[in-house]
């Protein structure tokens, strides 16, 4: 499995075992370097460090590794705090365009399920507009001092047919501008219904409105499928499901995959699930989802050994593609049709 120590650790520090995890690192059973490395890589070390703070544990460590994460997370904060005035500011410039927007992922996330918005590592504000406030919400964006990171020539109109987001920059603070989760074909996502589900979340004194967490663990699912498409999955963004699930977000999985199946996503959330708990070694510590992805089983043919495939994999092997093809509401011709005819405009926007 690969990181399999490193995720071992990770889950220790989730579950609070600060006995077994003490005496992992006083066996010298890790490699130091390597486990910075994946922290970094995968934009995990604030949370690590947190978690060993919360323990006592940081001693055990090696002096330069406990000093590469303090440099992090001071980096981190910085960005942290801009991050949080643009928010205050956003929230202002949008209500006064008549724009309701939903946060999603981000600081919202952090504070939710990662024990804090210190916690998780976070370079943007990410937030829904309805398809008919995009345009109030891209001139809001502008007159603060915003500027779309599309600047090639018919850009904007692409993102606007191709991709889900447009990208936003100011002095070095980002936003993602989103009117949809993904665009693929088949997908019937009720965006009418996403926005009634919707909940709220005070932070710095606002209230803000926030995806479900039912609608959240979709959308993370999704943007998964996509990174596994690329065979380029991120750890972080599956701790980001892993943490969801351990909050117990869904109580009913035969419900949730009903719904994903009305939106016509319901075999790629499971196999996501499956990819998730199989990258994670975790299936045991969720058993009812598990009971639920056996039961399911057979409309995704994931099996262990194809879920390893799609994590060893180099970077935009075909092969990875194909099978994320075959869990589509089309037929996969179809599908790699759309890919390949579409290719030539995502590219010229970076998504």
């Amino acid at each position: 499995m690969q990181f399999s120590r490193e995720i071992a650790l990770l889950k220790l520090l989730a579950d609070d075992n600060r006995q077994l995890m003490a005496s992992r690192v006083l066996a010298r059973e890790l490699d130091f370097q390597q486990l910075l490395d994946f922290l970094e890589r995968h934009e995990l070390s604030q949370y690590f460090a947190h978690k060993l703070d919360a323990l006592q544990l940081g001693k055990l460590f090696p002096a330069g590794f406990r000093e590469r994460l303090r440099w992090q997370g001071e980096a981190q904060a910085q960005q942290r705090t801009a991050l949080a005035s643009a928010l205050r500011e956003l929230h202002s410039v949008f209500a006064a365009a008549g724009v309701e927007i939903v946060l999603t992922k981000g600081l919202y996330l952090a504070d939710q399920y990662w024990g804090g918005v210190a916690n998780r590592f976070t370079w943007d504000i990410d937030v829904l507009v309805k398809a008919r406030d995009v345009d109030r919400a891209v001139q809001s964006l502008q007159q603060c001092g915003y500027r779309s990171v599309h600047t090639r020539p018919f850009a904007a109109a692409l993102v606007r047919r191709f991709s889900h987001a447009m990208e936003f920059t100011r002095l070095g603070t980002a936003v993602d501008l989103h009117w949809i989760f993904r665009p693929r074909p088949g997908h019937r996502v009720d965006y009418n219904a996403v926005w009634e589900r919707c909940g709220y979340w005070q932070f710095d004194g606002l209230q803000y409105r926030v995806l479900s967490p039912q609608d959240t663990l979709l959308m993370l699912l999704l943007g998964i499928a996509q990174d596994v498409e690329r065979a380029q999955p991120n750890y972080r963004k599956l701790w980001d499901i892993y943490l969801l699930l351990g909050s117990e977000v869904v109580a009913d999985w035969d419900a949730f995959f009903h719904l994903a199946g009305q939106q016509g996503v319901d075999r790629l959330a499971i196999a996501m699930l499956s990819f998730t708990c199989h990258a994670l070694d975790c299936q045991s510590a969720f058993p009812a989802l598990d009971r639920a992805l056996q039961q399911h089983s057979g409309r995704t043919h994931c099996s262990a050994q194809q879920l390893q495939k799609l994590l060893e994999r180099p970077p935009k092997h075909p092969a990875n593609r194909l099978f994320i093809a075959g869990l589509q509401p089309v037929s996969a011709a179809y599908y790699l049709a759309w890919w390949t005819l579409t290719a030539p405009m995502r590219y010229l926007v970076w998504r």
